[in-house]
């Protein structure tokens, strides 16, 4: 007969490869929760400029638009152009910018840019409201439309030719626009916007970093401009474009030369 040595794992060999395994599938799994995370992390930072690129280029497109006036538009006097607000009436943080034009010889627009807090949440997001003919039908398109998400900051600085900042710019202007001039000089202003100015801070969805950061942000460095600290660990950028006031500046061109040919 042959004698058949039978051989195995011993115990503590056994318990070595369980050791073993575990610290392989533990550093396997922190390794993919530390890359999700990252990936997350990059995910909203992208998120943020996508949206606010969008934001801004509609934005430019509006203020390029405000104040044309179709030569054969007619149904009311064109005394609205371009207004900016300190705070919406429900004391929103930020800025509103009012925007008026033409989009076709019987019709023309308001524009409302403003943020607006959602309804479960402490958080805002950046809204654009739509009236067709404001002063003569008011038909609304739509309103509260969300254009950007999670805003913590919307602020708008007008200026004029000489890069002087514009204040008041209002046609009814309130107690925080009077606070800067007369009614009357609000009026005024709308027609000496030359260059506007807008600083969009937005706050990603999801908290991205593993401790609380002090971020300070100063949007506009003037004694009109807003600083805000922030302690979390959410990321928080602010987005910034200047545009020309084409149309404004043809509108206010046209003003002058009927003064002068009054004067004449």
């Amino acid at each position: 007969m042959i004698n058949k040595k039978t051989t195995g794992f011993t115990l503590v060999e056994t318990l070595v490869a369980v050791v073993l395994g575990v610290i392989s599938v533990t550093a396997v799994f922190y390794s993919y929760q530390y890359f999700n995370n990252s990936y997350r992390g990059v995910m909203d930072k992208a998120s943020i400029s996508n949206s606010a690129r969008d934001a801004l280029s509609l934005i430019s497109r509006d203020l390029r638009n405000a104040g044309y006036k179709d030569v054969n538009y007619t149904k009311d006097s064109w005394t609205r152009i371009i207004e900016a607000k300190d705070k919406y009436p429900d004391n929103s943080p930020g800025d509103m910018l009012g925007i008026y034009y033409n989009i076709s010889p019987n019709d023309r627009v308001r524009i409302w840019y403003y943020m607006k807090q959602y309804k479960n949440d402490n958080s805002f997001y950046l809204t654009r409201a739509l009236v067709e003919n404001p002063v003569t039908v008011g038909k609304i398109i739509y309103e509260d439309e969300i254009i950007v998400p999670y805003v913590t900051d919307f602020q708008v600085v007008l200026k004029d030719q000489n890069g002087n900042e514009l204040k008041p710019v209002c046609y009814y202007c309130g107690p925080e626009e009077l606070k800067y001039g007369s009614r009357d000089q609000g009026r005024d202003n709308q027609f000496k916007v030359h260059t506007a100015e807008i600083y969009l801070t937005i706050r990603s969805p999801n908290e991205i970093y593993k401790k609380e950061r002090r971020v300070e942000i100063l949007n506009h460095n003037s004694t009109t401009g807003r600083k805000m600290v922030f302690n979390d660990r959410y990321h928080h950028e602010t987005f910034f474009t200047s545009v020309h006031t084409r149309n404004i500046s043809k509108v206010r061109w046209k003003l002058i030369s009927k003064m002068r040919k009054a004067l004449q």
